[in-house]
């Protein structure tokens, strides 16, 4: 499919909504101690997205055309979190909270990340897929298990790219270890694009099942007719 001019424009402004959406959600994260209270925040963020009907890696849309513009996707929500995480060069608070998320991110080392990455990618095609379909029939559901599956997402320290990215620059990550910033990003990235395309090939072959099973029975009902 031919991407056109306007196509790129209009994913690229997405991505900066979804990009801001989820970096002001990230800097209102760290201003909260309480760890329930923390994951709402992020959680709020994604769903604003949406509403906005803004475009977040790994899973902007259902849509081909959408899924080959996913790198441009990536550089944009990255460029929309920037703005937000500039607070943290008035706020001495909120850099040292965020140097402390980071540290435990590192600590735990890529496996880990790589892991709870491709779970929220994995968990982020779903509510993205939810949303596109169930939204239109009953919003306020919609929202509400969005919401919450988000925020079970975040008690759990599933980890997205775009979030990471925030903390990282936050907390002077990207000067004090600028390789294991770069490395973390990269690995975050890669495992939300996995999980993502992952939750893509299960919804495809639950629908295939699906719709094989429907069609078996159609024809044994017509048989007996």
């Amino acid at each position: 499919m031919e991407i056109r001019s306007s196509d790129v424009a209009r994913a690229f402004f997405r991505g900066l909504l979804a990009g801001m959406c989820i970096g002001i959600g990230c800097c209102l994260r760290l201003f909260c101690e309480n760890r329930l209270i923390a994951a709402l925040p992020p959680a709020m963020g994604l769903c604003c997205a949406l509403l906005l009907k803004g475009a977040l890696f790994p899973c902007p849309s259902v849509r081909a055309l959408q899924a080959s513009l996913l790198a441009l996707i990536l550089i944009s929500n990255l460029i929309g979190a920037l703005p937000p995480s500039l607070l943290s060069l008035v706020d001495p608070r909120l850099k040292l909270a965020a140097y402390r998320l980071c540290a435990r991110m590192l600590e735990a080392g890529y496996l880990a990340c790589l892991l709870n990455a491709l779970l929220c990618g994995f968990l982020l095609f779903f509510i993205a897929l939810g949303w596109t379909r169930f939204y239109s029939r009953g919003p306020l559901p919609t929202f509400f298990c969005a919401l919450m599956a988000v925020t079970a997402g975040s008690l759990f320290n599933l980890e997205h790219c775009v979030a990471n990215m925030s903390y990282l620059f936050m907390g002077d990550m990207h000067f004090r270890f600028p390789l294991k910033a770069a490395a973390l990003c990269a690995v975050t990235a890669a495992g939300n694009a996995l999980g993502a395309r992952l939750g893509y090939a299960l919804g495809a072959c639950f629908k295939h099942l699906f719709y094989s099973r429907a069609s078996a029975i159609d024809k044994t009902y017509r048989k007996k007719k």
